[in-house]
């Protein structure tokens, strides 16, 4: 049975409801029971915390305990608080080097700057702002012909005059918004779905757009105005 919880690492002290969790229900991944009603996407404490200790998320310090917290808590602005600290600006303190090939031996990749032409096939990175319509932009002013857009919130974009694929991270986001996503890949953290198949799915749906079936933006007259060039100071 797959897990109503996600643990993004082995050292953090809460773990994320990939569901809605009704208070009573026992999370054995965990070895704890819920306390309260966890809603969706809400995280909930994994061991005991006393008044100030750190609660962490992705084994960095998000808050500290604003009273003392059995295992299976809810933990939201309620019981998590966030003082004045003394931040610690030291990075990798937990690196471990990895063994890696001799550099002859080493494979590369094509690296492209905002909106540049794309000559070459392959894997190709390009360096573009964070912000969708100005990231897409780039892409397509540099060849892209089909993008595809993964959105965990729900992102309602898309563009012309490449047509935009949208993959929705997560299935109760993707059952609010079916209209508007092309593809459900939830399945794979529902634990329904391996990558694999997942990714199949998707290839299979590339193939399909590029031979003519409409996107969901395209179908519904989206991407007209999402043409936005990059202003340099604003979104860079």
């Amino acid at each position: 049975m797959t897990s109503p919880v996600i643990r993004l690492d082995p050292a953090d002290t809460v773990v994320v409801a990939r569901e809605d969790i009704a208070k009573g229900t026992r999370i054995d991944s965990e070895g704890l029971a819920a306390l309260a009603d966890i809603p969706a996407g809400h995280k909930l404490a994994t061991r005991a915390l006393r008044r100030g200790d750190p609660v962490l998320k992705y084994a960095t310090v998000i808050g500290y305990a604003g009273e003392d917290l059995a295992p299976g808590t809810y933990l939201h602005t309620h019981n998590i608080l966030v003082d004045e600290i003394q931040k610690d600006y030291r990075f990798g303190q937990d690196y471990r080097p990895a063994a890696v090939l001799p550099q002859a031996a080493r494979e590369t990749f094509l690296g492209y700057r905002y909106a540049e032409k794309v000559y070459h096939s392959g894997l190709v990175l390009m360096d573009t702002p964070g912000y969708d319509p100005v990231a897409a932009t780039g892409q397509i002013a540099g060849g892209a012909n089909l993008i595809c857009f993964t959105t965990g919130r729900g992102s309602c974009f898309g563009s012309y005059p490449a047509p935009t694929i949208k993959l929705a991270s997560n299935t109760p986001m993707y059952n609010r918004m079916k209209g508007d996503m092309d593809i459900n890949c939830g399945p794979v953290i529902d634990g329904t779905a391996t990558l694999d198949q997942m990714g199949n799915a998707i290839f299979r749906t590339i193939l399909d757009v590029a031979s003519g079936q409409r996107t969901k933006s395209e179908a519904l007259g989206v991407g007209a105005e999402e043409f936005a060039p990059w202003p340099i100071g604003v979104t860079g």
